[in-house]
């Protein structure tokens, strides 16, 4: 159903390896499972091609990423410039990797934008690692927005292995929740994100509704 209405879809299991407390392992996993809509063996960098700087989407999300009440990292904006601007497709790829959750050397990126009379613009400033995913969560749905598509669904089975974890586990789990902006089953205006999921409970229901089985998971993407 998502990738019939055009969203980019991504289907997130919780495991051992990728806990729910752990968001960066969350967004490495959601990244690594992308399915974007008419195409096969999608990636991030596919995404990236889609983007046109001259299109009102493109715009609004160079004015997005820049905005102080936005809280973003200006590494963000530094990318984005850097993705149009710089020509060596390997050092584009590094730039669509970082968005993915790979690090990107910061002195490289003073180099480039040295090299582009843009090195004051943007301050490169230090992010704690959990912070940071969060910042990168946020951009890559605002991005997929940017590249013309209707939104990101995160779909997230297996998440009854939250009843496993430790007391402190848990807490983090849901803290780690409580972090993502809250979304009903239209896109947010602020990240163009949907988190769909249904703890045991169902709650919180207007921001997550989790399907545990694989089944339903697959009606959920298309």
């Amino acid at each position: 159903l998502a990738l019939d209405e055009r969203m980019v879809c991504s289907r997130v299991v919780i495991s051992k390896e990728t806990p729910l407390y752990d968001l960066a392992r969350v967004f490495r996993a959601a990244v690594e499972s992308l399915m974007v809509p008419g195409r096969r063996g999608s990636s991030l960098a596919e995404i990236a091609s889609g983007l046109d700087p001259d299109s009102p989407e493109y715009v609004a999300l160079t004015h997005w990423v820049s905005r102080p009440d936005v809280g973003l990292s200006s590494r963000f904006a530094a990318t984005l410039f850097l993705y149009h601007e710089v020509k060596d497709p390997e050092n584009r790829n590094r730039l669509v990797s970082f968005w993915g959750g790979d690090p990107l050397n910061v002195s490289d990126t003073r180099s480039w934008l040295r090299e582009l009379g843009e090195r004051a613009t943007y301050r490169l400033e230090s992010v704690p690692a959990r912070e940071l995913a969060l910042q990168r969560l946020l951009f890559l749905a605002r991005l997929i927005l940017a590249a013309g598509y209707g939104g990101w669904v995160v779909l997230f089975d297996e998440v009854e292995l939250i009843g496993r974890y430790s007391f402190k586990q848990r807490a983090r789990s849901y803290a780690e929740l409580a972090r993502l902006p809250p979304t009903s089953m239209r896109q947010s205006s602020r990240t163009g994100a949907t988190w769909r999921g249904c703890q045991a409970s169902c709650e919180p229901a207007a921001r997550m509704r989790i399907s545990n089985s694989p089944a339903r998971q697959n009606r959920g993407c298309g």
